[in-house]
């Protein structure tokens, strides 16, 4: 069988499972990649260069022939040829009308044969020396070698609105208003002797206090706010 799709397959990594099953699947894989991924940037851009189906399509174009040889004594054979970079649609077409043909590349030994790694990658192989590196943490293994023993999610408010800002003397203004306005309202909440749900006491106007669930449980245990 021949496709000609886009060239993402051969090295994304979503399509790692695509490409084992690709090897599984077929005796002989031969990918003649046509570059003009237009997705890119820099020299890498320049390249890729133009893509053969011109400036509409911008994803990189492969011409992939797939052989089932039911006597073959070996599956996944990948044989892979790169046009080349820098190069014009007018040079490719060129270039694909000159080869024709997978006999073609294989009479200038254009084929170049891939093995995969574990992990199904055909090019760029990821570096497994990453995985040998010290974790920063781990939580279900309790006796691995980390960096860090205890895990937080580190400075919380939960109401940055209120306690982040560039003015030193807003913020303080701020921080006076947010106490201000809860100990009002543990002041109505005394006076009143309410014990129902909370919930249904407070006021929620979001430009005078943002209620969290430790502020409620504080409220409920009657316990004022101070500026320190």
């Amino acid at each position: 069988m021949g496709f000609v799709t886009n060239a993402n397959f051969i090295e994304s990594n979503t399509a790692d499972g695509l490409r084992k099953c690709l090897i599984d699947e077929f005796s002989s894989i031969y990918v003649f990649h046509l570059r003009g991924n237009a997705r890119t940037s820099g020299e890498l851009r320049r390249k890729e260069k133009d893509n053969v189906f011109g400036q509409g399509t911008r994803t990189p174009i492969a011409i992939t022939i797939f052989v089932k040889n039911p006597n073959a004594t070996e599956h996944g054979k990948i044989y892979f040829h790169d046009i080349g970079d820098y190069l014009s649609q007018a040079q490719k077409l060129e270039k694909i009308t000159e080869l024709q043909s997978i006999n073609g590349i294989t009479a200038v030994n254009g084929w170049q044969t891939i093995t995969p790694d574990e992990h199904n990658d055909w090019l760029k192989q990821r570096d497994d020396s990453f995985s040998e590196f010290i974790s920063v943490g781990d939580k279900k293994d309790k006796n691995s070698i980390v960096l860090f023993e205890n895990f937080t999610k580190g400075l919380s408010t939960a109401k940055d609105a209120w306690c982040y800002n560039f003015s030193n003397f807003s913020l303080e203004r701020n921080i006076k208003a947010t106490i201000s306005n809860y100990n009002t309202e543990l002041q109505r909440l005394i006076a009143s002797n309410y014990t129902g749900n909370i919930d249904n006491f407070l006021n929620f106007d979001s430009t005078k206090f943002s209620w969290g669930r430790p502020n409620k449980q504080d409220l409920c245990t009657r316990q004022k706010n101070i500026l320190s």
